[in-house]
């Protein structure tokens, strides 16, 4: 935090809760990309389909989560 005359300056305010709502936005957006391609890989995956499908979608929603949990943080100011 930045401090001056013991007040925190209100752009760093303004900062922490933009990056918070950016973060947290962009861990939703994912995670609903992650249901998304989940429904559609469900539906018509067959034999053609990587192996590497669940993978990516585990990979996907452990970022879209890490993303919320970072972007609750920031907004908080716990990082």
């Amino acid at each position: 935090m930045v401090m001056q005359g013991g007040i925190m300056m209100k752009t760093d305010i303004i900062l922490r809760v933009v990056l918070g709502l950016l973060f947290t936005g962009l861990g939703c957006f994912q995670i609903f990309a992650v249901r998304r391609y989940f429904r559609q890989l469900k539906l018509h995956g067959n034999a053609e389909t990587s192996a590497f499908a669940p993978l990516a979608l585990w990979s996907a929603f452990v970022i879209g989560l890490i993303f919320i949990f970072v972007g609750i943080a920031a907004g908080f100011g716990l990082i």
